[in-house]
């Protein structure tokens, strides 16, 4: 959802009759094709010269840097430049807001990016604060079921339990399953991926037999969709050897260390 915001806005200044420098786009696409390729330094180094560009032709408020902002910021991300990246984001915002309106879809994905750095920050008050805004806005233009909704309810309860509010957590998890289990059954990967979250929420809370319940169900799934080789098997292997363990089942703990 995050990634799609770029081509959003493009769509609204190419309907909008923006006039823009055909330069400018295809030298933001350098900087796109970098980021494809991991080179983060580099993107960020073209997205930089194109804003200083765009900037200079057509003003700082102009909704296209508002796009380039947003792709600065997902850069910044992955060098691991998160304050630099939630100055991107909020600039990308305050230009949103002027030219699209504080209720527009886009406006809601970058809430959910801010919130997203802030989780990697660790101040997971502040994300919730700002995946409740991306939530209130998405719940409004596309109803309380959709997957977007659904996506920010799973963003909202990783906060919630890194905030150590595990029933909340645990709350919006269940929120995030009854959508997706309805749009994509109950053998989608992120289904599993929700299990595996559950499962932790109730290890936190020392509700082993519950904890060892859903890992069961997660790794259930991506065994059937993955296959047992995949690398992310060794992680939910090991994920219910510590639930075992901590229920002092060091038999069962040892068996699935043993497949991890």
């Amino acid at each position: 959802m995050k990634y799609a915001i770029g081509k959003v806005l493009l769509l609204i200044i190419l309907i909008s009759g923006f006039s823009i420098n055909i330069y400018a786009i295809d030298s933001e696409k350098f900087g796109e094709q970098a980021f494809k390729k991991g080179d983060y330094s580099k993107a960020i180094q073209y997205y930089q010269q194109r804003l200083e560009k765009i900037t200079a032709e057509l003003g700082p408020n102009h909704i296209s840097i508002s796009s380039v902002h947003n792709k600065l910021g997902l850069s910044f991300i992955k060098t691991g430049k998160y304050d630099k990246a939630i100055e991107s984001f909020q600039k990308s915002l305050k230009i949103l807001i002027k030219t699209l309106g504080a209720e527009h879809p886009v406006v809601a994905s970058t809430y959910n990016n801010i919130g997203s750095v802030y989780n990697k920050k660790g101040q997971f008050d502040k994300a919730v604060e700002f995946y409740k805004k991306a939530l209130a806005l998405k719940i409004k233009n596309h109803g309380p079921n959709h997957l977007s909704v659904a996506a920010t309810y799973n963003n909202l309860g990783l906060a919630y339990s890194n905030l150590g509010k595990l029933d909340q957590a645990i709350g919006l998890y269940q929120k995030f399953l009854a959508i997706v289990l309805t749009k994509h059954g109950p053998e989608h990967l992120s289904i599993a991926t929700s299990y595996n979250n559950l499962g932790a929420v109730y290890s936190k809370k020392g509700e082993h037999e519950k904890a060892i319940e859903y890992y069961k169900k997660g790794i259930a799934i991506k065994l059937n969709k993955l296959g047992p080789t995949h690398p992310e098997m060794a992680k939910l292997y090991h994920n219910l050897s510590y639930a075992f363990r901590d229920k002092k089942d060091y038999k069962n703990a040892r068996e699935y260390a043993a497949k991890a």
